[in-house]
């Protein structure tokens, strides 16, 4: 079949040219029927077509049919699961599948094939070290035949069926022209695994808390044996259980309970005895870390003068149940600070000290307070009083790099107040309603300090015309946190909020700030872990947290994996409410350290909360379940409209064979300058023409 194609533009210079044939027979109309010229003028008319047609590139499409003879595609199993059935044995598996496809190409069919694994190759098996791959992907083959549906006659899988990775298959996925003959290679009873699936604990606690270590262990095969499950804490048992496992996908669940006895990460190890004749012995051990918080924080409150904060400071740090306070208070009895010297606190706050009475006692404790605050690792806190010592105060303040100006408040004169946007970076998780929270709501404070804030961030600031000066300050300084309340009066912003709709405004500042000054939950907001510490390549990795502060906070979370420093996944993290925690999983795609973060976003903006690794070995999945998956493999054929052999019976796969052609249309569009035949006969009109005219004697 022919059709010719002519452009829009080429039409036009059709009708033109059509139209300068016209004008040029109506001038040469006389001369056209003189038989000297007549043949003459045809030629030069043919020869005008011809170079017309040159310039306006028609093409022209040419197309037949083909008859193409059907292949048939063979897919071996490569992955490493093959290589441990008893029968038949990895020799003769693959001595087999080749002698099969021999039979394929001595009865003249031809053949394309392939093996796969968890990826399709199309480089047959030759040695038994081949037969390794990590996982069995079947989806990807039914996708190879599905492209391939017009073009093979039948397609053959040798497998033991045991699909562990892509896509699950269904009635959909399978939905094929093509048959799918399958070949079931290995024994129906699974081969002996025993495998510690996952460890379920929290993944922080606080000291001295008793909580309940779920272990699961899976068994895989014939088998009914008793083994010892053992849990390991820095080297020494401290727990044993046995167990008794009867194999075939059964689960056991172990429990210890633990009471951890010291502050910090402990590394929690977990082994199960191997079985006789298993035949993967790395998934028998794991491991688990945990965040053990303090269950007390300690808490100096040295008041040099009663003052109406005092009780303030005492109520707002009572909400917090392990929040312990000593109270030393200067009273006309004898004053004595030898518990405190002897105790470690976590924290000491100055409140309204040092006053004149106390002032030179507390300049002569200034060394040993420093050496004090140093080697405990103590944070301070100052709460400005109508009473401090500001010679005193600024001594103290200079411990931690802070000093005191020259103030600008006028005596006796109450000052507007806000939170500063440094808030919401330095409490991500503990924002603030900058709305609402400003001069307008906030009750007006008096102040008598000023204190320079180049060594410390200002979250509250005093407003004057021009100027902004620190009302509370945060800094750290070589590990030693503290903070700075400059105004006398705290009393007034907590009792003139109260019974409004910015009641509690005093505590929601002063609540987050004590926990930072303590570090509790030892400095972070956030605790995640993942179910255990190795994973096989292609495993099911969960990952599990819990906010400090007690409840999702709905936020958006996400866990970014990276390998080598190159983000290779992200997947969503979401608060579970009826569990209390954070879930979210990914695949271990790769094998080596993997490392993850935690991200939330806040207003927008990404926070890392977590990072932590996990080590991924190359892939045994394939031996967690060693045996043939018959069911699966004859689920494929019969919905393909296929068969199912076993390996003993793969040779009456030939009977099946057909030799089936497919009629395929072939097209070919050529342009009539790249056709040889007409520019040869271009040619021979043009020569022909030349010799008339040199024949009549026209120039």
């Amino acid at each position: 079949m022919f059709t010719l194609h002519i452009s829009e533009l080429s039409h036009e210079i059709i009708i033109l040219t059509l139209f300068s044939f016209l004008v040029v027979f109506l001038c040469y109309k006389k001369i056209f029927f003189v038989k000297q010229f007549k043949l003459f003028l045809i030629l030069r008319s043919i020869l005008i077509i011809l170079i017309l047609l040159l310039f306006i590139e028609p093409q022209l499409e040419i197309v037949f049919n083909q008859k193409i003879k059907k292949k048939w595609n063979i897919y071996l199993d490569s992955s490493l699961s093959m290589a441990y059935h008893e029968k038949p044995s990895v020799i003769s598996l693959i001595k087999g599948s080749q002698e099969l496809v021999n039979e394929f190409k001595r009865k003249e069919i031809d053949l394309n094939s392939f093996t796969f694994g968890a990826n399709l190759d199309s480089n047959w098996v030759e040695d038994v070290d081949e037969v390794n791959g990590s996982s069995t992907d079947l989806g990807k083959v039914i996708n190879h035949i599905k492209l391939n549906d017009d073009l093979i006659s039948a397609a053959v899988i040798i497998s033991d069926g045991q699909i562990n990775s892509g896509v699950q298959l269904s009635n959909n996925n399978l939905n094929l022209k093509t048959p799918i003959y399958t070949l079931g290679v290995g024994n129906k009873t699974p081969l002996v695994d025993i495998l510690i699936q996952s460890i379920e604990v929290p993944p922080n606690i606080l000291l001295g808390e008793n909580i309940d270590l779920k272990v699961n262990v899976t068994s895989q095969g014939k088998i009914s044996e008793k083994l010892n499950v053992l849990l390991f804490s820095d080297e020494k048992i401290i727990g044993s259980k046995a167990i008794s496992v009867s194999g075939n996908g059964s689960i056991n669940i172990v429990k210890f309970r633990i009471t951890p006895d010291k502050v910090g990460e402990i590394n929690y190890n977990v082994i199960v005895n191997s079985a006789p004749q298993e035949v993967n012995i790395k998934n028998n051990q794991q491991r688990v870390i945990i965040q053990v918080l303090k269950n007390e924080y300690k808490v100096a409150l040295i008041t040099g003068a009663p003052s109406f904060n005092t009780g303030v400071i005492k109520k707002i740090l009572n909400r917090n149940a392990e929040f312990k306070i000593d109270h030393y208070i200067l009273t006309n009895q004898p004053y004595t600070l030898k518990n405190f010297w002897n105790k470690k606190y976590d924290l000491i706050l100055f409140d309204n000290n040092p006053v004149n009475r106390n002032n030179d006692e507390w300049l002569s404790y200034l060394k040993i307070f420093a050496k004090k605050i140093i080697s405990h690792q103590s944070s301070i806190g100052f709460f400005n009083g109508y009473d401090v010592n500001r010679e005193g105060l600024k001594s103290f303040l200079s411990l931690i790099d802070v000093d005191l100006k020259e103030s600008l408040f006028e005596s006796n004169t109450e000052i507007d107040w806000e939170i500063t946007k440094n808030w919401n970076t330095f409490f991500p998780f503990k924002q603030m309603d900058m709305k609402d929270l400003n001069s307008n709501n906030l009750p007006p404070l008096f102040s008598n300090l000023e204190i320079d804030s180049t060594n410390a961030t200002s979250l509250a600031n005093h407003i004057l015309p021009g100027v902004k000066i620190p009302l509370l300050m945060v800094g750290e300084k070589k590990q030693i946190r503290f903070f700075i309340w400059s105004s006398p009066e705290l009393f007034k912003l907590y009792y003139k909020t109260q019974n409004t709709k910015y009641n509690l405004t005093a505590e929601k500042i002063l609540d987050p700030v004590f926990s930072w000054a303590m570090r509790t939950g030892s400095g972070d907001n956030f605790y995640f872990r993942s179910d255990k510490n190795s994973y096989q390549q292609g495993e099911k990795v969960i990952i599990s947290g819990k906010s400090i502060f007690g409840s999702g906070n709905n936020l958006n979370g996400t866990i970014k994996v990276f390998s080598d420093g190159i983000n290779i996944n992200s997947k969503p993290i979401i608060y579970d409410k009826d569990v209390g925690l954070y879930k979210g999983y990914f695949f271990a795609s790769v094998t080596g350290e993997i490392k993850y973060i935690i991200e939330f976003l806040n207003n927008d903006k990404p926070i890392i909360v977590h990072e932590n690794s996990i080590q991924i070995q190359e892939s045994q999945i394939e031996l967690d379940n060693v045996y043939l998956n018959k069911s699966k493999l004859d689920f494929i054929s019969k919905l393909s409209k296929g068969k199912y052999y076993s390996w003993d019976d793969r040779n009456k796969v030939l009977d099946n064979l057909e030799n089936d052609n497919f009629i395929q249309n072939i097209k070919e569009v050529k342009k009539f300058r790249h056709i040889i035949g007409f520019l040869l006969i271009l040619l021979f009109l043009l020569f022909t023409e030349w010799s008339l005219r040199k024949r009549k004697g026209l120039s």
